[in-house]
């Protein structure tokens, strides 16, 4: 049977024969016969809930055994090479196994323990697998928890890894979105679209929270979900925050005013309801970088937009473009 643990996922293989049914003892009296216990924790890598290639032995895991009934401690164990343990002799009785939550290491949040019951009978040879694994939560989750917790999150890649100049990559699941800094180089091309699962650290980014130490891993291809519409005045506060990461469309914003910042082109655009930087990242498109062709984003020009809500850290949002067919000149 498998039980999911929040935080710490405790899986039992063992095919456990029927309890006794006399009076319910935690060992039956007068019988001194024993059996085995055997087991092998690792460390779910990558947040599959599977153990499969890349996951890791967890070493060190302490493991005991306790009486089902008065909850005492018969015995003590610690995962070694291969995370593997072993109770080697075991009274008859109806017992109940605790992974140590302090066992855990900073990948591995080990915060809600549960208890799995085991039955042992004479001659028995019972095994038990477990695993360590970071704690799986949502983008509005990361809002609120504490800074440093190590965990995973499932989305939806809004854009291409490595798009912009400062590495960032947004993904939104069903409930926000949140922006992965720096993620770690080496795990493969991501591009808009992909189902991802993200591993890394909660953070502050210039205001807002995000992860960062990503590692990414690409599920598959799904599809981007439907963009949320706002005017210029509620893309330049994000909606105070609520928007924060996600990818947005503005509708028949004219240009006003034209500036080259380190390298790239920041339109400020106004629908009538109040100003919004537009930053071309040098880096998103090559259609991006200077020297731009006469009469291209000009000032008066109106256009429909789609692009990354992104904080200054001044409390205001700027709003980028992922290439330049997220601008569509009305």
């Amino acid at each position: 049977m498998m039980r999911t643990l929040s935080r710490v996922l405790l899986c039992l293989s063992a095919a456990v024969v029927a309890a006794c049914d006399n009076e319910g003892a935690s060992r039956t009296l007068g019988i001194d016969a024993t059996g085995i216990v055997t087991g092998s924790i690792f460390l779910d890598v990558n947040g599959s809930g599977l153990r499969d290639a890349g996951d890791l032995p967890f070493v060190g895991a302490r493991v005991r055994l306790l009486t089902s009934v008065s909850r005492d401690t018969v015995l003590r164990g610690t995962t070694g090479a291969g995370g593997v343990f072993r109770f080697g002799t075991v009274p008859v009785g109806n017992y109940e196994i605790v992974v140590d939550e302090t066992s855990g290491t900073d990948g591995a949040n080990v915060v809600i323990l549960d208890e799995s019951s085991i039955v042992v009978l004479p001659g028995d040879s019972l095994e038990v697998n477990g695993m360590f694994s970071a704690e799986h939560v949502t983008a509005a989750d990361i809002r609120t928890m504490p800074l440093l917790e190590n965990v995973f999150l499932t989305g939806v890649a809004l854009h291409a890894r490595d798009i912009y100049s400062d590495t960032l990559l947004h993904v939104m699941d069903g409930l926000g979105a949140i922006r992965a800094v720096r993620p770690r180089p080496g795990m493969g091309p991501v591009v808009a679209g992909d189902s991802v699962r993200l591993h890394g650290r909660v953070s502050m980014r210039l205001g807002q929270r995000a992860l960062e130490e990503v590692t990414v891993y690409v599920l598959g291809s799904t599809f981007i979900p439907t963009l949320s519409t706002l005017t210029t005045a509620v893309a330049a506060t994000a909606n105070a925050g609520a928007f924060d990461a996600a990818l947005v469309r503005v509708n028949g914003a004219p240009i006003i005013d034209t500036a080259t910042v380190n390298g790239s082109l920041h339109l400020t655009v106004n629908d009538g309801s109040g100003a919004l930087v537009v930053v071309l990242d040098r880096a998103a498109d090559v259609a991006f970088r200077a020297p731009l062709p006469a009469g291209v984003y000009d000032a008066g020009d109106r256009y429909d937009l789609i692009g990354i809500l992104v904080p200054t850290g001044t409390g205001s949002f700027v709003l980028r473009p992922r290439s330049a067919f997220d601008l569509t000149l009305r």
